[in-house]
């Protein structure tokens, strides 16, 4: 069990609501390593049947491209792992010092694990350290209601606020501006000026010159972060299709 493994949970065992009470929210982050290690343990998870589909999920086991959804992810999996360790959030399970924050993710839960995990670790800015993300920020065992009660002084708005970077993950199934917090978001990101993009799969270099972005992908690559008012919301579909 992941008791066993204190190198890859070095927040094993100790006191969640402390641990959250003491390391400021702005560092409940996670670094793109974590991220590779997240997925390789989902996937683990759906292989050996602890993840397994629900009627509200009925996603395919075999399907290694969009995967089970947030929702399912958090329940059968986060919920219980993080109770077991002390009820911490993942990222300071992961982190129990915290990481520094240099991008804000906003997503929607509705999205498959798998396809979430690709678009963001394709599109990790160069140098960024840490990405302050809801799923692996909250405490899922503790009080997270208490956390967002004024939603100005929250932990999501206290990250948001602390980097100038915001990746927006669309995703197939739905828009994320359906979700109240990615639209209170987005508020937050046009009020600091942010530079705000969007996450994509890995496409062909032929995909890129049809759809005129070859100077995107080149920015993307070189760590460039385009910046990309949202007074008006970034179109999910058109961005789903990147994929």
């Amino acid at each position: 069990g992941p008791e066993g493994h204190a190198s890859e949970y070095p927040g094993w065992g100790m006191d969640g609501a402390r641990l959250h009470s003491l390391v400021p929210a702005d560092r409940w982050c996670v670094s793109l390593g974590d991220l590779r290690f997240f997925l390789r343990e989902v996937a683990r998870e759906v292989q050996q049947g602890r993840i397994a589909p629900t009627e509200r999920d009925a996603f395919d086991p075999g399907d290694n491209h969009d995967g089970p959804n947030m929702y399912t992810v958090v329940d059968a999996f986060l919920k219980s792992l993080t109770h077991e360790a002390g009820k911490m959030s993942w990222a300071l399970l992961r982190n129990p010092k915290g990481v520094t924050c240099d991008v804000f993710i906003t997503h929607c839960w509705a999205e498959g694990v798998y396809e979430f995990i690709h678009k963001v670790v394709h599109s990790w800015p160069a140098r960024a350290r840490g990405a302050w993300c809801c799923i692996f920020a909250n405490p899922h065992n503790l009080d997270i209601g208490g956390l967002i009660n004024d939603p100005g002084s929250s932990p999501f708005a206290v990250a948001l606020r602390s980097t100038s970077c915001v990746m927006v993950v669309p995703n197939t199934r739905c828009s994320i501006y359906s979700r109240i917090w990615c639209v209170y978001e987005a508020y937050l990101a046009v009020e600091s000026n942010s530079l705000v993009f969007t996450a994509a799969r890995a496409v062909g270099v032929c995909d890129l010159c049809l759809r005129g972005l070859l100077p995107v992908a080149a920015s993307a690559a070189l760590g460039v972060l385009v910046p990309r008012r949202l007074s008006t919301p970034v179109s999910d579909e058109a961005a789903a299709n990147i994929r």
